[in-house]
């Protein structure tokens, strides 16, 4: 334990013994604000990093945040076995910790010093108080919890092309090409999923794409505004999207992530949300408001709208 706590330096780290996924859950409730770093966490932080890589046009990753990760145990006859590899970044690939401890050590370290900073500028976990009952939950446990969700099973479309290729599924019922409505007007339209993205095509024959990143941050947006109890308005007016004199809803929160955005067009993610299970609706046709029901991760958006698309959804996966 106290050479986890060298003052801020992994260049001097001594041997820790036994650091393994089952050791690393023992050194992290023995020190004060030190995260878990498994096979899960190592996933889910190269593939943070390598997003971030690609979204700000970094030419290479620095080493220092070359997260390695370690391959799930599954049976050799597993037909869909779960992926921790990010896959690689300018032709650099993310290393694995397995039978390194002193590797998995240093990154347990570096992840935890940089929950640690996240927690201090980032307001809605800064102003948050995390409790069960009368037990207060440290921060970096919140984090923590969910770079395990991230990182359980990360998407297979490491290669572009492979991605772009592949073709959009959508869903069809009782031969009906658009089974899906809009919650005020009741306008129908249909919802194909392919790759990162989402088709929607009315029925007046207009079509528009949106990618799951950008809904999935227009939700941490209002996430951070209005909790999951508040409502908030549909918002779908463009010109006072626009112009910024329309209150702050779905519309906005998608206009803020994509300035290309047709606000008009969050009547059909609404719809689509709710029928998801994503957003809660508040039935009303005139005063449309919505609030966020279940919060996922991109990840898990696009299994919950494949298997929406492919078939509807079980009574358990609520």
């Amino acid at each position: 334990v106290k050479q986890l706590h060298l003052g801020g330096d992994d260049g001097i780290l001594g041997n820790v013994f036994n650091m393994n996924s089952g050791f690393t859950k023992i050194y992290s409730m023995l020190s004060d604000d030190m995260i878990i770093y498994d096979s899960r966490v190592g996933a889910a932080l190269g593939y943070l990093v390598k997003k971030c890589a690609i979204l700000n046009k970094w030419s290479y990753i620095p080493a220092e945040l070359l997260f390695p990760y370690a391959p799930p145990r599954y049976a050799p006859t597993a037909t869909n076995p779960l992926n921790r590899n990010p896959g690689p970044f300018a032709r650099v690939h993310f290393p694995s910790f397995s039978g390194r401890p002193g590797l998995q050590t240093i990154f347990m370290l570096r992840a935890s010093w940089i929950i640690d900073e996240v927690i201090k500028i980032v307001e809605c976990i800064k102003d948050h108080n995390l409790k069960c009952k009368n037990v207060t939950i440290p921060k970096h446990r919140f984090l923590e919890a969910g770079l395990f969700m991230i990182g359980y099973d990360l998407p297979n479309n490491h290669d572009e092309n492979r991605e772009k290729s592949q073709k959009f599924q959508g869903k069809t019922s009782e031969g009906n090409d658009y089974p899906y409505t809009t919650l005020g007007r009741d306008c129908e339209f249909n919802a194909c999923l392919g790759g990162s993205k989402i088709r929607i095509e009315k029925s007046t024959g207009y079509q528009f794409e949106i990618e799951l990143d950008e809904i999935f941050n227009a939700l941490l947006w209002l996430l951070a505004r209005y909790g999951t109890v508040d409502f908030f308005l549909l918002d779908n007016s463009a010109t006072e999207v626009k112009n910024g004199s329309k209150k702050n809803g779905l519309g906005t929160a998608l206009f803020k992530t994509n300035e290309t955005f047709n606000p008009p067009n969050a009547s059909c993610v609404a719809s689509l949300l709710t029928n998801i299970g994503v957003l809660e609706w508040n039935k009303m046709k005139t005063g449309a408001a919505f609030r966020i029901k279940l919060m996922p991760t991109c990840v898990y958006l696009s299994e919950i709208l494949n298997r929406e698309f492919t078939g509807g959804m079980d009574d358990t996966d609520e």
